[in-house]
């Protein structure tokens, strides 16, 4: 199963939307989460219809700020647990009827550093931030999560300026619980391009001990019953019929 995250800044005008139409294309996720929309319901509707899938949950932005967007495929059956203008919470079931809990967390503060880089979780950071480092580092600690790790380029965010004025630094990354690791170990994290954000998108690979390792961006083509996932899910087919 893939899942794609990404902090979109703004899906607004049509290059955003060919953007996603081609990390849909390429990457095939059966789950799109969107940060920072910008958007309303109506437009991510239309979306939604643009990129084939077939359910989605919208949190609406304020004004031009925030907004958070879930996107699903016809190939899971989506339960809704909580939302909030941060984060939204699902039990996914799939196709090959595993049972999984997903949390997506847009973590609001900002840590604007004066250095080449900073990894929020590892490193201080300047003195005014470092309150809001620990706060992270003690979330993080709380829930017992652990980074899965990545591929690719070391940072997912960039102040996209030249030479000593570049800051870089890891603000978008996955954690798993202990048994989720133990459940799927071969589980990663990728590292794509950068595109219209400043952010990357990061696309979480759910592999258990018997999957193989797959290249990023080869298309699977999966047999899918939709009764089989939905016909006991009340819910699920209210996400997915909803606007």
């Amino acid at each position: 199963m893939r899942t794609l995250a990404w902090n979109a800044r703004g899906l607004g005008g049509p290059r955003a939307i060919h953007i996603l139409q081609n990390l849909k294309r390429e990457m095939d996720p059966e789950i799109m989460f969107l940060m920072e929309t910008k958007l309303g319901v109506q437009a991510l509707e239309r979306i939604r219809i643009k990129l084939g899938y077939l359910g989605k949950l919208v949190v609406e932005s304020v004004g031009r700020s925030g907004g958070l967007c879930l996107f699903w495929s016809d190939r899971i059956c989506a339960d809704l647990i909580s939302f909030s203008r941060f984060h939204i919470d699902v039990k996914i079931t799939s196709s090959e009827s595993k049972l999984l809990r997903f949390d997506w967390l847009l973590w609001q503060s900002r840590f604007n550093t004066t250095g080449p880089f900073v990894d929020v979780v590892t490193e201080e950071g300047p003195p005014r931030q470092r309150r809001l480092i620990e706060e992270f580092r003690e979330a993080v600690d709380d829930c017992e999560l652990m980074d899965i790790g990545f591929r690719g380029p070391g940072f997912t965010w960039s102040n996209r300026r030249d030479g000593s004025a570049m800051v870089q630094e890891r603000l978008d990354r996955g954690f798993q619980y202990l048994l989720w690791h133990q459940m799927f170990p071969n589980s990663f994290v990728q590292h794509l391009g950068y595109w219209k954000s400043d952010h990357r998108p990061i696309l979480v690979e759910i592999l258990t001990a018997s999957d193989q390792y797959l290249v990023v961006g080869e298309r699977r083509r999966r047999r899918f019953h939709f009764e089989a996932c939905w016909a006991d899910c009340e819910e699920c087919d209210v996400l997915a019929s909803s606007s």
